[in-house]
């Protein structure tokens, strides 16, 4: 039945679009169906049909039944434009914030190391965001377009498609994406030659995945600023400080890649045993006798350092020194 089509109008097959006119067409010519099945008509040809073309030579159906085709071809574009509109929302965009064209106290070029693929890697922007490009100007007032983000890869090329996942592109840069974007709008908009809307030199204070991808270079930047190479002194619990060993690692990597270092470290020691079946305890004992702290040491459960968590969630400073950490 109709109801178990895909949802996604644009990806539907020929046989698809033939089903939901069947039943949503009572009294529906069966060679007015025979036409637009052999017409080749899927999902993405579906939004593109117009009551002239359904009547031409090509189509030869009748105009009665061409409206009623174009009835339900609007009526599937307003359930699409709605459920953009409920994503949109669902970004939590702050619309009382400016964007750099006309709030100058803002640095632009500011975290301009840190590129998309940086983003996209590290979970900032994922597969399946919609991507929402917003200009604030006196000339145009607030313009906006919105595509999803399908893959960025390590050149930093941004593959996106429109949010029904139809018109998958290309574009080699954000730059690249912006100057599309921007033509979209003035076509859409149709703005004249005297006031096209421009690109910028930046794009990325433009776009807006929850927040401006300007926004989230800066917490990429400081977020990563703040990682630090420390250096952890380890023992294994029942052995004397004579065999504590060090471990060098960088407080952004995970607790599961210190358990993978410790293996690598002392692999005779746990030879046999996987890396992920060892369980780590922050302790901090230092002092001239640190064997008597370590033999009356009670290891809770609650206090076992978490694998998923990042080492500098336990150490954000430099741990002290001459210290079983």
């Amino acid at each position: 039945m109709a109801d178990e089509l895909p949802k996604d109008v644009a990806k539907w097959s020929i046989d698809d679009v033939e089903t939901y006119l069947t039943f949503k067409m009572d009294g529906f010519d069966e060679d007015d169906i025979k036409a637009i099945k052999d017409g080749g008509v899927n999902g993405k040809c579906l939004f593109q049909l117009t009551a002239g073309i359904l009547v031409s030579e090509e189509f030869k159906i009748k105009f009665t039944h061409a409206v009623a085709i174009m009835e339900l071809v609007k009526e599937l574009n307003d359930k699409r434009d709605k459920e953009v509109e409920e994503q949109l929302e669902s970004l939590s965009l702050d619309k009382t914030k400016k964007t750099p064209e006309i709030d100058a106290s803002r640095n632009v070029n500011a975290s301009k190391d840190v590129f998309l693929y940086q983003l996209f890697n590290e979970g900032y922007i994922k597969q399946g965001d919609l991507l929402l490009y917003c200009r604030n100007s006196n000339t145009h007032g607030t313009v906006s377009f919105v595509r999803k983000i399908v893959n960025v890869n390590e050149n930093n090329q941004i593959i996106t498609s429109l949010p029904d996942d139809s018109q998958e592109s290309l574009s080699k840069s954000l730059t690249q994406l912006e100057k599309t974007v921007v033509d979209d709008i003035n076509n859409d908009r149709r703005f004249n030659d005297n006031n096209k809307l421009k690109p910028n030199n930046n794009p990325f204070p433009y776009f807006f995945v929850g927040t401006s991808l300007f926004e989230l270079r800066k917490k990429y930047e400081e977020r990563n600023t703040k990682i630090m190479s420390i250096t952890l002194f380890c023992l294994v619990k029942g052995i004397t400080t004579a065999n504590a060993f060090a471990v060098d690692i960088d407080s952004g990597k995970a607790v599961s890649h210190l358990k993978e270092a410790i293996k690598a470290k002392k692999h005779k020691t746990f030879h046999g045993v996987e890396a992920d079946e060892l369980r780590l305890w922050k302790v901090e004992i230092g002092g001239d006798h640190l064997d008597d702290p370590l033999k009356n040491l009670i290891l809770n459960d609650n206090n076992e350092l978490s694998a998923i968590n990042e080492i500098g969630d336990y150490w954000s400073e430099k741990p002290p020194r001459k210290h079983i950490h």
